[in-house]
């Protein structure tokens, strides 16, 4: 095994800021990650216009040359997402760094599209880099059987995204009743994140529960439709909070019933492991990640994709039996402190980083 503190490693990062699982993930991780590990911030920095995105890539690869002759990284980890537009610029980083720099080269796949092997043949500038890596990590079984069955031969690892325990901290300024029972959605308000079952779930239960309200937390290019829904079917006390971090979201996680993640395709949802730090049954689909772990009763219920009517059932179940609920909470946060914690997966990520 290689000394670790004896080694220079170079991970790429979109800027840290910005919305998005990779940017929370590093941020988590971050201050548990040894001093030598190095960041490399490339990518558009939350810019629409395509020729400064092309000049900003154009001068992301002459700085990525420089850090590379002052660092001499010994490792590149590249994080990436499998049908995202930013995986032909991370093919070019991966090749840059592998063939010409003579760099191992390490792959973190985040978001996973799985309709990217539909067609059993990746593309060849796919299979030119990705499939020549050293390792890759996944948050997933089944993309890593996806990832043997393209050709790639390497080491592939299985990880979790993390929970920043930091969250915990925070203690909730508003309390409300015990009698209420509130739901949390929280991701980006987009279609395919299974809002608008969400919503008529709720509508649903509200007609014969007189206590449920829903908190929807996020932006997203459907927000503006999503609050023209609520209105427009007269569903009762939705509030939107836009995107949270720090103790708003923290808050908001003290004081929900239950978290809700109706989403018809997921990497490793951030989201879900932190509902279960904070003891939140989950209510969630067969995706991603969220297969590898996730045990039925003991954590919540799964729920069918595309199907207001298994949310509004599942939701009923636990409002209906408090006792449930109180197992899980116990269940989930412990769960949670053993395998999500951020000092406990920048622990296993180190080892990752590491060559026999």
């Amino acid at each position: 095994m290689m000394d670790l503190k004896k080694v220079e490693i170079l991970i790429l990062v979109p800027k840290i800021n910005l919305l998005g699982g990779i940017a929370g993930y590093y941020s988590a991780v971050r201050p548990y990650l040894p001093d030598n590990i190095k960041y490399f911030t490339r990518g558009s920095r939350g810019i629409n216009n395509k020729l400064i995105r092309l000049l900003i890539f154009v001068f992301d690869l002459f700085r990525f040359n420089g850090i590379i002759f002052f660092y001499n990284p010994v490792t590149i980890v590249i994080n990436s997402s499998i049908g995202h537009e930013g995986l032909k610029r991370d093919a070019i980083f991966l090749k840059l760094a592998k063939r010409i720099l003579k760099k191992k080269v390490i792959v973190f796949f985040r978001g996973w599209e799985s309709s990217f092997f539909r067609n059993k043949e990746t593309p060849k500038w796919f299979n030119n880099a990705f499939l020549k890596s050293d390792k890759i990590i996944v948050l997933a079984k089944e993309f890593k059987d996806q990832l043997i069955e393209a050709g790639y031969l390497g080491p592939i690892i299985i990880e979790t995204t993390a929970f920043d325990n930091r969250l915990l901290a925070y203690n909730p300024i508003v309390s409300r009743p015990a009698a209420f029972f509130s739901i949390l959605f929280l991701a980006r308000i987009e279609r395919d994140k299974g809002i608008y079952e969400a919503l008529k779930a709720v509508k649903k239960l509200q007609n014969v529960r007189d206590n449920v309200f829903l908190d929807v937390a996020g932006e997203g290019s459907e927000l503006g439709n999503v609050k023209s829904f609520v209105e427009s079917e007269k569903i009762n006390k939705v509030f939107f909070h836009g995107f949270v971090r720090g103790k708003t979201k923290a808050e908001l996680f003290k004081t929900a019933s239950v978290f809700l993640l109706p989403s018809y395709h997921e990497g490793m949802p951030n989201s879900v492991l932190e509902a279960m730090a904070f003891g939140l049954p989950v209510l969630t689909t067969k995706v991603g990640g969220i297969n590898d772990f996730f045990i039925e009763e003991k954590m919540g219920f799964f729920i069918e994709s595309h199907n207001h009517e298994s949310i509004y059932m599942q939701l009923l179940k636990l409002i209906d039996f408090p006792p449930l609920c109180h197992e899980i909470k116990k269940y989930n946060s412990e769960y949670a402190m053993n395998n999500f914690y951020s000092d406990k997966v920048a622990n296993r990520l180190i080892k990752h980083f590491e060559f026999e």
